[in-house]
């Protein structure tokens, strides 16, 4: 196993040590892939709500037994180009430590704390199809909704590639949605694989991953750019408008 990790970098006891409880909210799961937790925690200092994830990179999707270091650095990379982004369209980042727990190690991450996702509202609207009767077109508000939502996905996409970003992994899960955000909604999370892209013979790492909204040339090549979060945005699209009602009928 890849033991390169600083170990001066590993801090087993700030979660207990700064905040007064940590219970899990919220569970990801890629494919079979269970890797990382969401815990709502209050700050022992302001007594602020935060969300602080829990990766284990041990157990994620990429990882091969040799390669700890590259992924956790991978993250570090991730959470620079994160920490450098000023606008309310991403959650806010406030700090990461990393853990070692039982032979695994764990990277937290502190964050905005925000209780709904993309996903899950996508899932309330497939719902709503499956239990209406009779069977109807999604009412107008409810396209009214989804393209303000869309809208905003767009202009923090915008933002990123203004800052020579690609995100390489926008999807449902990786979209949240908050109530009180300066007249917006959406707020894109996630920047563990966000890499830069400065110039267009420039490469990048490909990523193996099993995930739908993933584009293609990410996953089978290294030479891709800015478009390849388009493909992303393109799955997210179909999913919001392009519903058929008799699937559910």
């Amino acid at each position: 196993m890849d033991q390169e990790i600083n170990s001066a970098e590993i801090d087993n006891g700030y979660m207990m040590k700064t905040f007064k409880h940590h219970d899990a909210i919220t569970e990801t799961v890629p494919g079979k892939f269970l890797y990382s937790k969401i815990y709502l925690s209050k700050h022992k200092a302001n007594d602020k709500q935060y969300a602080v994830k829990k990766i284990c990179i041990n157990e994620m999707p990429e990882f091969n037994g040799n390669n700890i270091n590259q992924i956790y650095n991978t993250i570090k990379r991730g959470i620079k180009l994160w920490s450098r982004l000023d606008s309310d369209f991403f959650v806010r980042y406030y700090y990461s430590w990393l853990s070692l727990e039982t032979n695994k190690y764990y990277f937290h991450i502190q964050m905005d704390l925000c209780w709904y996702s993309l996903d899950e509202s996508i899932k309330q609207m497939h719902n709503y199809f499956k239990d209406t009767k009779p069977k109807t077109g999604w009412p107008s508000v409810g396209y009214y909704m989804a393209g303000e939502l869309f809208s905003e996905i767009l202009e923090a996409i915008n933002y990123l590639h203004k800052q020579g970003i690609i995100h390489r992994s926008i999807k449902p899960s990786n979209i949240l949605i908050i109530n009180n955000n300066n007249h917006k909604f959406i707020k894109l999370a996630d920047f563990g694989y966000a890499t830069e892209h400065e110039t267009s013979s420039q490469s990048h790492t490909m990523l193996a991953i099993d995930d739908k909204y993933m584009a293609p040339e990410v996953k089978r090549s290294r030479k891709y750019c800015m478009k390849s979060d388009m493909y992303s945005i393109g799955g997210i699209a179909q999913d919001l408008f392009n519903v058929d009602i008799n699937r559910f009928v």
